[in-house]
């Protein structure tokens, strides 16, 4: 099948989320709203194994007569660590070359189909994952004018207000500097006392909790199960 040709238009938005697909797919519909919007050229940056994926959810979200639309999104593969999907040094620093070129108004390869993608104006915004520090400071790096940063987060408001809120673990206050307090306190890593944080493992006193939209439940409901660890260097969590 052969691949759309990208519409240029005035505006150039650039998307990208780490390799989880429950950030990634809500991430395609969005991509499809906005172009249906406004004039818009999308370069929606993805994981090399999900490249399939977002063109199908793409295809999804766009009727028989909206392939004008649908021409203005350019799905754009780049290469990761395919075994370990949290290991993300490798799309941080896939992304930063990609990024650096878009910025100098190159034209890029997609990892998955070796095809060259035209290049287009510099990009005007970019909408990053939430846990995409290190995408965020590629974008401050190699910006040659300001660019718009925005944070996708695909979540539960309600969670966010858990964990980030006057109700969740930090009781509203600074979190990195609460973190690192626990560090110097314990002797642990940042990286164990931020999983302690996220994960339940610290402050859980029994306590009812009580956010807007959800019933109150007990502090310790939040982490019915143990989870896998997630912070790795760079994924959130800067060492």
């Amino acid at each position: 099948m052969s691949r759309p040709t990208v519409e240029k238009s005035i505006l150039h938005l650039v998307l990208a989320a780490y390799q989880a697909w429950g950030h990634v797919k809500p991430l395609c519909n969005l991509a499809a709203r906005i172009v249906k919007s406004r004039p818009v050229t999308v370069t929606l940056v993805t994981a090399r194994p999900f490249h399939e994926r977002v063109d199908q959810e793409l295809a999804r979200s766009f009727e028989e007569n909206e392939n004008h639309f649908r021409r203005r999104i350019r799905v754009v593969a780049i290469m990761t660590n395919e075994q370990n999907p949290f290991d993300v040094q490798g799309f941080n620093a896939s992304f930063s070359e990609l990024y650096k070129k878009l910025a100098d108004e190159e034209a890029v390869v997609c990892a998955k189909t070796g095809e060259t993608l035209e290049q287009l104006n510099s990009p005007d915004a970019a909408i990053l994952g939430i846990f995409g520090h290190a995408l965020l400071l590629a974008v401050h790096e190699h910006s040659k004018r300001p660019v718009k940063v925005f944070t996708w987060y695909p979540g539960s408001v309600a969670a966010a207000l858990f964990m980030f809120g006057p109700a969740g673990p930090n009781k509203g206050g600074d979190l990195s500097k609460e973190i690192e307090e626990e560090t110097a306190r314990s002797g642990k890593s940042i990286v164990e006392a931020a999983e302690e944080y996220f994960f339940g493992k610290h402050g859980i006193k029994g306590e009812i909790i009580r956010i807007p939209g959800l019933p109150p439940m007990y502090d310790y409901e939040f982490y019915p199960q143990d989870v896998c660890h997630m912070y790795q260097p760079g994924f959130g969590v800067d060492n």
